[in-house]
């Protein structure tokens, strides 16, 4: 029981990465306020959960927007108490040739993938400085914050800023007691990777560039999501985790050139 006593909120929480997540920080003790836009299926999970004798609720909220934020965080505090675990997970992938990518969708990826995980990490670490409280953030980056492709900049631009934004905020907030790592994950099998899971070809692909020649699971990330949060890493803080089958040891292999016209 790693997370007994703690509140958990989880961005991203109705599916993939996110779902797992609460399933596990719930196994661990924690109390979980999953934190999605999909309300249906946020709500199903609570549900779920509450069924399973877990302390959970749902709250739909837009993690790009520091109002609904706000609410969030005052709506968990009322149900569990002050929050002190928070994992950053929410995010969007969009595979845009760079020639072809308007500022408007470069700018989407940017306010979910980056903007969130500053509005809801300072809100949340605002609420633990004025209670005199320690606690834990983990952020969802990805491998793309060191590989990448020409069909996902803007991805790449905000995961790498998120790898960042978690060293400085790390140093910003360890006087505090507050400790922020973050976890970059491989090809993980979830619905972010659907287009890679259900096309055989693909899959082939990705297999070869990933030594252990296999997607990730969500639950594989949930585990070191969890590691991170409780004190069995009290001694960690501005971290960026690597969990991706071996693959950025291996390194990325350029696809032949296509033949002249």
């Amino acid at each position: 029981m790693k997370l007994q006593g703690r509140v958990a909120i989880i961005t991203g929480a109705a599916g993939g990465i996110g779902q797992a997540a609460a399933r596990r920080f719930t196994q661990e003790g924690a109390q979980v306020v999953l934190v999605d836009r999909d309300a249906p299926r946020g709500e199903a999970l609570a549900a779920e959960l509450r069924a399973q004798g877990a302390s959970a609720c749902f709250f739909a909220c837009d993690v790009t927007s520091s109002e609904q934020i706000a609410q969030v965080l005052a709506q968990a505090e009322a149900r569990f108490g002050t929050p002190d675990v928070l994992f950053n997970n929410a995010a969007i992938y969009r595979s845009i040739d760079f020639l072809e990518m308007t500022e408007a969708q470069f700018d989407e990826v940017i306010r979910c993938n980056l903007n969130s995980v500053f509005l809801f990490s300072q809100a949340f670490a605002r609420g633990l400085v004025a209670r005199g409280k320690p606690g834990a953030i983990v952020s969802t980056t990805s491998i793309n914050c060191r590989l990448t492709s020409g069909m996902a900049t803007a991805y790449t631009a905000s995961k790498g800023a998120v790898t960042s934004l978690t060293a400085a905020m790390s140093l910003a907030l360890v006087d505090h007691g507050i400790r922020v790592n973050a976890i970059a994950p491989g090809t993980i099998a979830t619905d972010l990777a659907a287009t890679i899971r259900d096309d055989p070809a693909l899959l082939a692909v990705t297999q070869t560039r990933t030594p252990m020649r296999r997607l990730g699971e969500p639950e594989e990330i949930a585990s070191v999501a969890c590691f991170l949060a409780s004190e069995d890493a009290s001694y960690m803080t501005g971290q960026t985790i690597f969990v991706d089958g071996g693959r950025t040891a291996l390194g990325i292999v350029m696809p032949p050139r296509k033949p002249a016209a």
